[in-house]
């Protein structure tokens, strides 16, 4: 049997959904508390002989790039979890690319290859985005969560659960990010 496990390497003050942002009173940079339990994710993935796909926050990079690192030298690819952990919706595309190129460039001096895929924090992507990644050279997206609506969070029911090609001028694909529940309805 083959399952594909994916992980986002970011910090517990990160998954605020972003109506709750507002409840932190000023912004906290990342303290490297995510470090201990991807250690023991990194561990276990070892002890199984599993590789994973890591997608990291370009402000961890920036500051732990040792992490990264470690995370690359082990056999797992790197791939973007975007530079900061905000709704991309809500900021302008030219900003989006800025910060994607920053982190596209921290990633690939890290680990020595450009990343080649993207997912967006809170699963938050339109096709204006998948554009604009796709034009900036990545060649895959793992934002769509195919899942019945879960209240505050993500919702694409019906969405395809198979890897398939996105229909932008450049050869770029959607690779979903399979989750429970995808078939109960409440």
């Amino acid at each position: 049997m083959m399952i594909a496990l994916t992980v986002d390497v970011e910090e517990g003050f990160h998954g605020l959904w972003p109506s709750a942002q507002s409840v932190m009173k000023h912004y906290r940079p990342p303290r490297g508390d995510f470090i201990r339990p991807l250690k023991s994710i990194l561990n276990l993935f070892e002890r199984y002989h599993m590789n994973s796909t890591f997608f990291v926050l370009g402000e961890i990079a920036q500051i732990f790039p040792e992490v990264v690192e470690e995370i690359y030298d082990l056999g797992h690819e790197v791939a973007s979890h975007g530079y900061f952990h905000v709704d991309l919706t809500k900021i302008s595309l030219g900003t989006l690319e800025e910060t994607e190129r920053k982190n596209r460039s921290i990633l690939a001096r890290i680990t020595g290859e450009v990343p080649m895929g993207f997912r967006a924090p809170f699963a938050r992507i339109n096709p204006a985005i998948i554009s604009m990644l796709s034009k900036i050279g990545y060649v895959y997206d793992s934002s769509v969560v195919p899942s019945v609506g879960i209240p505050g969070w993500w919702s694409n029911y019906g969405a395809s659960l198979c890897p398939h090609r996105v229909d932008v001028e450049e050869e770029f694909f959607e690779v979903s990010a399979a989750v429970f529940p995808y078939g109960l309805l409440f």
